[in-house]
């Protein structure tokens, strides 16, 4: 059965109840990252090794969310009302790994019980707002999330750049690019 799952973009996440459901998701898929939200101070730490990470007493992912809720969003909405996923990203940013403007892709959750369904295609492809597109889309995430590795591929992202071992020994940072052509009118 298919969901009726429509996405939509928010500059700034203002309404408590959606900083709320997305704090629900945040904390659902905390520990599927590498290394666990949790354990990371902010959402660009650089320091992702097992002996970087943040020694946090509440295993929740406050400082995580602190700093990601910042960012633009896409929200996957089911029916237009239940929230089943989102994906933060910074816009017109220049990563110290790339010398190029673009926008940053920086976190995708999808509720478990909502997995399967293209939700996580659908947020990586939705086309942004014009004043926000740009030439160049960046991620990045670790060589072991074959998941979202197979969505990144289905949604035309290509691995550009791999940091070995840069996570842990034998789980590397893979930093994907997309270029979208500009038609000429």
């Amino acid at each position: 059965m298919a969901d009726n799952i429509t996405i939509k973009f928010f500059e700034r996440i203002t309404d408590e109840k959606m900083k709320d459901e997305i704090w629900k998701i945040l904390c659902e898929c905390d520990k599927e990252f590498y290394p666990p939200l949790s354990e990371r101070k902010v959402y660009n730490n650089s320091l992702l090794k097992i002996n970087c990470r943040a020694k946090i007493a509440d295993k929740r992912p406050y400082a995580y969310f602190k700093s990601m809720i910042k960012q633009n969003f896409l929200a996957a909405f089911i029916d237009d009302r239940y929230m089943a996923g989102f994906m933060a990203f910074l816009s017109n940013v220049t990563p110290k790994e790339f010398n190029v403007k673009c926008n940053y892709y920086t976190t995708l959750c999808v509720r478990k019980a909502n997995r399967q369904k293209g939700i996580a295609t659908k947020l990586l492809t939705f086309r942004l707002p014009e004043e926000l597109r740009l030439e160049i889309t960046i991620t990045r995430t670790w060589s072991l999330n074959y998941p979202i590795i197979k969505a990144l591929g289905g949604a035309g992202f290509t691995i550009k750049k791999v940091s070995s071992n840069d996570r842990d020994k034998g789980v590397d940072t893979l930093y994907y690019q997309r270029k979208i052509l500009k038609l000429i009118k």
